[in-house]
């Protein structure tokens, strides 16, 4: 598959996620910025990605020309949106990110597909000098508002991370972490907080539900986890 097919098709996932948001095509396209967003970003990082991959080393001229138009693409994309999902950074098809910023995403972040990014988020760079790195995303992670993900940690498949909550360290698959610094709550997973097309289907959310530890939280930490998610 080309990179152009493969672009429009994390386009048309992305749209997806925001039309199980009982959005319809107006308010998708026209007044949420979230989508704005990422549409922006997707056509910069496959502009960006096509460039290198053509000239490789040479035409160094041309290389930086088509770095500072995505630059300037990225900045008026985080005046408008207030969101800044640099072209070089890894995301994989079917972001949603509901709101509008500001949210910040590293360049050199790595983030799967069908993630969930709430709004006062940051996905950061972190440490000094070897130890210096950026995040890398499994697959389904739901993210709460104004949580902070930062340092060269790895965050597993169907993880969840509540609102507020502070993460330096790596979060093994399907946990679900709260507060500053993050504690492990449980390991129930993001499934109900996480939600794309075809779902039903998807061979790897189905093992990873199967592996889930057992519900025995009571009313009131179901209540009180409900809303750390919430917008």
């Amino acid at each position: 598959m080309s990179s152009i097919k493969t672009t429009t098709l994390n386009i048309r996932c992305d749209y997806g996620r925001f039309r199980l948001e009982k959005r319809n095509f107006i308010d998708i396209v026209v007044f949420s910025q979230g989508f704005w967003a990422v549409f922006a970003y997707r056509w910069t990082s496959f502009l960006l990605s096509s460039v290198r991959k053509r000239l490789g080393t040479r035409h160094r001229i041309v290389l930086h020309l088509v770095r500072y138009f995505c630059r300037t693409v990225q900045l008026f994309t985080e005046v408008f949106t207030g969101i800044s999902l640099p072209a070089p950074a890894q995301i994989g098809p079917g972001l949603l990110i509901p709101h509008y910023g500001p949210l910040v995403i590293n360049h050199a972040a790595v983030i799967g597909a069908n993630c969930f990014v709430h709004h006062g988020v940051t996905i950061g760079a972190s440490g000094i000098g070897e130890r210096r790195g950026s995040p890398k995303l499994g697959d389904r992670v739901f993210i709460g508002a104004n949580a902070v993900v930062v340092g060269p940690i790895a965050v597993g498949d169907d993880v969840m991370i509540g609102a507020g909550a502070v993460v330096t360290k790596s979060i093994p698959d399907r946990a679900i972490v709260v507060g500053n610094p993050a504690k492990i709550v449980s390991y129930r997973g993001s499934f109900d907080y996480v939600r794309y097309a075809g779902m039903e289907q998807d061979d790897a959310r189905a093992n990873s539900i199967a592996l889930r530890e057992p519900d025995e939280r009571s009313t009131t930490e179901r209540e009180a986890l409900t809303a750390l998610a919430r917008d």
